[in-house]
């Protein structure tokens, strides 16, 4: 279906006397003024309030609710709360996948985290379509990702202006909480040094003639040592003053969020949000006690089996006692880290 084909066929619309976005698929595509991919429904976005004004306007349509994953019939006059939040229109002609979404007044609410809102003013067409704004198309795919969402990930996000880039960092980061608070010790996996491989090779594409080297620290660089499935890397630069504003920019644009220092002077922590093996990015200067800590606490680790064996019973043991608190896990840690290093490589408080 051609632009102008899915133009012709949002016409049953245009006298809908209530708001309406093109959603999904398409919407992504009229936001990059191109089509990417074949897209099998028409998606729209309507808010919730207005349902029965959807259902009079298309009078004599066939509707179906989804409930659990199957379609049925959704009656006239059916008033429809959360968790349904998607119906389906068919008439002779067309079809259509109407999402329902919620609002607050003046604002948009994610269904999923009410605290999370957009103002709806905010809300553009593009090419003349209404179109829900893509940052909110992506914190719903967010969620459990395939791969085409994440591949509709890698060709939006660097469209997206810094404002709307920075909304749906801290959205995402809000909504999966738990998940990143949560610590998991588990068995060495194989696959981790083809997982950092992979990451380097990107951050060196992105990052190129900015950095020094691309460091795998943390217990997932320790060949046989149990560890958190998160890969750990550190890029090492020569100025932090003049380099680390490029060097975030870039970073930015590819897919990563920047979280600051987190409480580690020398230090700045990146969360990476595209479809890369789970890890944490730490951008620091070559000669910095962060990197120093790291570096010789791995080297440690990888040629002293009696002490990797420690620390993987201190972390599993830790891991249990503070299953759901990342901060207290890592600082309990600290002690025995820093017991085998000297004090020109441990890092200030």
């Amino acid at each position: 279906m051609q632009f102008a084909s899915l133009r012709s066929r949002l016409e049953v619309l245009r006298s809908l006397r209530r708001p309406w976005f093109v959603a999904g698929g398409w919407a992504i595509d009229l936001f990059l003024g191109r089509e990417t991919r074949n897209h099998q429904d028409i998606d729209i976005a309507i808010f919730r309030e207005d349902q029965f004004e959807l259902q009079r306007h298309l009078t004599n349509w066939k509707w179906e609710k989804a409930v659990n994953g199957t379609l049925v019939c959704w009656e006239s006059n059916e008033w429809l709360e959360l968790p349904i939040h998607e119906v389906r229109a068919n008439s002779d002609e067309h079809q259509f996948e109407f999402l329902f979404n919620e609002r607050r007044q003046d604002l948009w609410v994610y269904r999923r985290d009410q605290t999370i809102t957009r103002p709806i003013a905010d809300f553009r067409p593009e090419s003349g379509v209404p179109i829900l704004p893509p940052e909110i198309i992506l914190l719903y795919k967010s969620e459990s990702p395939s791969e085409k969402d994440l591949a509709d990930f890698r060709r939006l996000w660097p469209r997206l202006n810094s404002e709307a880039r920075r909304w749906l960092a801290d959205a995402m980061v809000r909504v999966r909480p738990v998940t990143w608070n949560a610590v998991e010790v588990v068995d060495y996996d194989e696959r981790w040094p083809a997982d950092f491989s992979r990451i380097a090779n990107e951050l060196g594409a992105v990052l190129g003639e900015l950095i020094v080297g691309i460091e795998h620290v943390g217990s997932t660089s320790v060949p046989g040592l149990a560890a958190k499935p998160m890969i750990d890397i550190d890029v090492l630069i020569r100025s932090s003053e003049s380099q680390f504003p490029e060097i975030r920019d870039r970073l930015e644009r590819f897919g990563y969020i920047h979280r600051g220092p987190r409480g580690v002077a020398g230090r700045e922590v990146f969360r990476c949000v595209i479809d890369l093996p789970k890890h944490l990015l730490y951008v620091s200067e070559q000669t910095s006690r962060p990197v120093i800590e790291h570096l010789s606490f791995r080297n440690r680790l990888r040629n002293d089996p009696e002490v990797a064996a420690a620390y993987a019973k201190l972390k599993r043991d830790l891991a249990q006692r503070f299953c759901n608190d990342r901060e207290r896990y890592t600082e309990a840690k600290t002690d025995f880290i820093r017991s085998f290093l000297t004090p020109s490589q441990k890092t200030a408080d």
